[in-house]
């Protein structure tokens, strides 16, 4: 179902009541563990947690790791089992692999599980999932999606890679319970992650981060057909509607009549913050910046960095190229799911990058000059 049609009734639907996270969600894990007779995440038994694995696990590649770890026996199941990813304020990261100590399809899938009982157990029914451009970003969001309507929960999944604060917007734009966003932000390019959000937009924190990284070493392996269809009615596609939307935003931020002469290069960092930038750069009236042309497109390889964070040495040294060329007043850059900002001044024959101390100030700035009196 487009949200397109729909953006409205996503807005405003009706919550459920609200009743004990705690209680609720327990109670629904411990139900899922005696119904499906399969071991939590935070099974003691290796053993017995690597054969489950394996069977649930829809990577033939990873079953075929694991079961040459069973048959290596329990040195090699404990080097696989023994050392699990945990949640945490900045949600999962970790290499992509097959096992609990590795981002995959099995870990994501529990993780969804137990998140989707943690907010109904909150008495909310609507979770907001986005994903960047990384290697299986997108079957881990969809996977997410559809163990959250097979609990009943509402979702809304961003048809195609997009920046983590559309993601942000999002769940405050349509008055969702919680989000997801599926990105390694500026890990390097074998990693890939999981982050959750509140129903305030922000990354979720302690102490609901406690309760859900609890839930998860409780929550049940998920099997494949416990899973909702692909096109079950309480998925929702929420394409360039939404996008607008937040482009909208941002416009709402900047003064009608202040300069739009600043000329702008620009590296997404084979991530996918250029599409959005560049309608956002247009409609308000600036010139459209100037991409590195081979860092423009998506592409989780990175072919042409190893680690795209904007803050190690030499990773923009093509953006700074690209923008003493073309001559323009201000580089910028963005990590890969579009949540870091890295900005540069002209200096000589050079470029400077500019502090986190240094663009919060002017910021903050910007937002004083633009407020009202009463907003001051």
């Amino acid at each position: 179902m487009p949200i397109d049609d729909n953006i409205s009734s996503a807005r405003h639907a009706d919550s459920a009541p609200t009743r004990s996270a705690a209680t609720a969600a327990t109670a629904a894990t411990t139900a899922t563990t005696a119904t499906t007779g399969l071991p939590t995440f935070g099974e003691a038994d290796l053993g017995r947690l690597a054969d489950a694995w394996r069977d649930v696990d829809p990577s033939s590649a990873h079953r075929d790791a694991i079961t040459a770890a069973i048959k290596t026996g329990p040195a090699a199941i404990s080097e696989l089992f023994g050392s699990p990813l945990t949640f945490g304020t900045a949600g999962l990261r970790g290499r992509l692999g097959p096992g609990p100590g590795a981002m995959n399809r099995v870990i994501v899938r529990t993780v969804a599980s137990a998140l989707g009982r943690f907010v109904k157990g909150k008495g909310g029914d609507h979770i907001v999932i986005g994903y960047d451009a990384r290697h299986q970003s997108d079957q881990f969001a969809l996977d997410t999606a559809r163990v959250l309507a097979a609990l009943g929960l509402r979702t809304t999944l961003i048809d195609q890679p997009r920046p983590t604060p559309v993601l942000a917007f999002a769940v405050r734009y349509l008055d969702a319970d919680a989000g997801v966003m599926v990105t390694a932000s500026h890990n390097p390019r074998a990693d890939n992650g999981y982050k959750v959000y509140g129903s305030n937009g922000a990354l979720m924190t302690t102490p609901d981060d406690d309760q859900l990284s609890q839930m998860i070493e409780m929550t049940s392996l998920v099997r494949s057909e416990d899973l909702a269809d692909e096109d079950d009615e309480l998925i929702t596609r929420a394409g360039t509607e939404l996008i607008q939307r937040y482009v909208d935003s941002i416009m709402s931020r900047l003064q009608p009549n202040g300069s739009r002469s600043t000329r702008v290069a620009y590296t997404p960092l084979h991530g996918v913050g250029y599409d959005v930038l560049n309608r956002a750069f247009v409609q308000a009236g600036f010139e459209a910046p100037i991409v590195v042309e081979e860092q423009a497109q998506p592409d989780g390889d990175f072919p042409t960095t190893a680690f795209p964070n904007p803050e190690e040495p030499g990773v923009l040294s093509r953006l700074f190229s690209t923008a003493s060329s073309a001559q323009v007043d201000l580089a910028l850059a963005n990590d890969p799911d579009a949540d870091r900002l890295a900005a540069a001044i002209p200096n000589g024959d050079a470029w400077r990058l500019l502090t986190g101390d240094e663009l919060g100030c002017l910021l903050g700035e910007y937002l004083l000059a633009s407020s009202t009196d009463a907003a001051k």
